[in-house]
């Protein structure tokens, strides 16, 4: 337990010492706050291209995000060791910590070797605590000096776990269908649709009238001069056809023309969940569009069963 930790509640240590008494459990970790709201410092760790991160850092955690993943008690490859619970045996089992790594990913490579040994770490999240982070020891990218250490004991973190280094396995808790640059499990499109390149076709163009029928909520959106990433949740309220229908993304042009392009459904059924409704858990939905050549002032907008919203 770090030193700029504050407790928030009084249950948090028996719920992190029943699950760490769990025959296959390695490390248990704790969601961590900014000590200013709801806003997540820590809620486990994805080994990512960027190198091990915290999952949905700096995001406010009243909002719901990529299936319920700051809700459910979840599998991670690492947790952060500002807050965690490991059983004694296990811990000299294997090892305990490396001193190679004085200051920086020791509790990473602590949980990579846990894995490798064949045990699950896993995150509470109801087990919420107050993070005053590197209080103590200050920031590690604040200077040059400290921004090599960081970077030379990275890169012996992954000659210790080759495993784990940079590839398409690279962090088996982490899917590689979710982006890989960034810490908000928002979809990573390219590969989604690897195996369809959408292109706009004139005979797409039709007529539509705006409605306010629609639920939707983009979670990706990228937009430039090449193309445009999409990717989110939509559906349409009132309606039992959901989970049959197609999604589709509708660019419209000042003069209310539509070119019009199917998107890949994607399953959400954490979306069933909150708002209570049965038939809509596959409304996810993903596009990449690589050609928006001749539209010009572009709106966005979604559609489902001809009723479309602008986002």
């Amino acid at each position: 337990l770090n030193d700029d930790i504050e407790v928030i509640e009084g249950t948090w240590l028996a719920r992190m010492l029943g699950q760490a008494q769990i025959s296959y459990q390695g490390a248990v970790g704790a969601k961590l706050y900014y000590p200013d709201g709801k806003k997540i410092q820590h809620a486990g760790v994805i080994n990512i291209i960027n190198g091990p991160s915290h999952a949905l850092c700096g995001y406010d955690d009243s909002d719901l995000y990529y299936m319920g993943i700051n809700r459910n008690n979840t599998d991670y490859l690492a947790v952060t060791a500002a807050c965690l619970m490991i059983s004694k045996k296990k811990f000299i089992e294997i090892g305990m910590f490396n001193e190679d790594l004085a200051i920086a990913y020791n509790d990473v490579d602590l949980c990579f070797r846990l894995v490798e040994a064949g045990y699950y770490n896993v995150l509470r999240n109801d087990v919420i605590l107050y993070h005053y982070e590197s209080y103590s020891r200050g920031i590690d990218t604040e200077n040059t000096e400290k921004t090599i250490r960081l970077v030379s004991e990275r890169n012996r973190l992954y000659e210790l776990h080759p495993r784990f280094s940079f590839g398409e396995n690279m962090d088996p808790f982490y899917s590689r269908f979710l982006v890989q640059n960034n810490v908000d499990y928002s979809l990573n499109i390219n590969n989604l649709n690897s195996k369809k390149n959408n292109k706009i076709r004139r005979s797409d163009i039709r007529k539509y009238k705006e409605t306010d029928r629609l639920s939707y909520n983009i979670e990706t959106k990228n937009i430039t001069e090449d193309g445009i990433m999409l990717a989110g949740w939509c559906f349409l309220k009132g309606s039992r056809m959901n989970n049959i229908k197609t999604t589709k993304v509708l660019l419209v042009d000042e003069n209310g023309s539509v070119l019009e392009i199917e998107a890949e459904k994607i399953y959400r059924p954490e979306i069933c969940n909150v708002y209570v409704r049965k038939r809509i858990s596959m409304v996810g939905f993903a596009v990449n569009v690589k050609d928006i050549s001749g539209i010009d002032k572009m709106k966005i907008a979604v559609s489902r069963q001809g009723k479309y919203t602008y986002i």
